[in-house]
């Protein structure tokens, strides 16, 4: 079995890649890929008995007090660095719930079109584009797990006040407000989601729902409805996740597509199955869409 990293960090020029590479691996990907910042690369480190389970981004200063209160550890280095994009700072801990699996691997896209052979051969991205708000190439931080795992429970949040709690449960962020970009702001709401080893009894499908009707269609055909409005807090149409449990494979991997164009990407790949409603329905703001495998 791989040896699972222990410690991350981030260089931001080349004193710091210098500096790392004696004692860490560099992963490659320049997370400030298409932009005029410097270059930013992630590096990790296999060593001590405390293996990585978790990593999750913060951009909203809201953010930062649950991720600190959990757990997690903090690398003080802006990976939007240079560029007018959101303040990014990445954040790793060492769970210890039966939902944390040892992370042993790592690996970073900069084109959508790439991103099809990772799920393919078992890779999980995370959520959080590393270019996010600055036009720069859509980077993602994708993990190799130890073990394959599955989706076993799928949450939502209106508030960063909920997240300390989820944190502790062993849920994992899908670090995308599908509130993005709405005008006037609506609530930050966030998608979760918690692992397990063992596929009975994990989720095997995932719906979304626009309106009423399609709420009954769903509630009928035995989904489940989870728990926050995706949209709340905005003038847009009421949206649901809802998943279900059945003799299908369970899912590995649940994320949030940006924009049209990965839509049609992943579309086109066929290889993960894509929602192709709308999370920020009737509001105005950024097209998100659900896509899991």
């Amino acid at each position: 079995m791989a040896q699972a990293i222990t410690e991350l960090q981030v260089s931001t020029n080349r004193d710091e890649e210098d500096k790392f590479k004696k004692d860490f691996t560099k992963v490659d990907g320049n997370l400030n890929s298409g932009t005029s910042g410097p270059e930013v690369f992630l590096w990790y480190k296999k060593e001590g008995n405390k293996p990585v389970t978790r990593i999750q981004f913060s951009f909203r200063t809201e953010m930062d007090h649950a991720l600190d209160a959990s757990g997690f550890k903090k690398i003080q280095k802006n990976i939007n660095i240079g560029t007018n994009g959101d303040a990014i700072f990445l954040w790793y801990m060492s769970g210890t719930t039966s939902s944390d699996i040892p992370i042993v691997d790592l690996k970073v896209t900069t084109i959508v079109q790439d991103e099809s052979r990772l799920f393919r051969s078992g890779w999980e991205r995370l959520g959080c584009d590393l270019n996010r708000s600055n036009r720069g190439d859509p980077v993602n931080l994708w993990v190799k797990r130890n073990t394959t795992s599955y989706i076993h429970d799928i949450s939502a949040s209106l508030s960063f006040a909920e997240d300390k709690s989820l944190f502790d449960q062993g849920y994992i962020c899908v670090d995308e407000d599908t509130n993005r970009d709405v005008k006037p702001p609506g609530s930050a709401v966030f998608l979760w989601y918690r692992h397990s080893t063992f596929p009975d009894n994990c989720i095997t499908d995932i719906e979304v729902s626009l309106n009423k009707d399609q709420e009954n269609k769903l509630e009928k055909n035995g989904y489940i409805k989870v728990n926050e409005n995706l949209n709340a807090g905005t003038n847009g149409d009421p949206v649901y996740l809802w998943y279900k449990h059945s003799e299908d494979p369970a899912i590995q991997f649940l994320n949030v597509l940006v924009g049209d164009e990965a839509l049609q990407v992943y579309k086109s790949a066929k290889i993960c199955k894509v929602v192709e409603k709308n999370l920020n329905n009737g509001n105005g703001g950024v097209h998100l869409y659900v896509t899991y495998k």
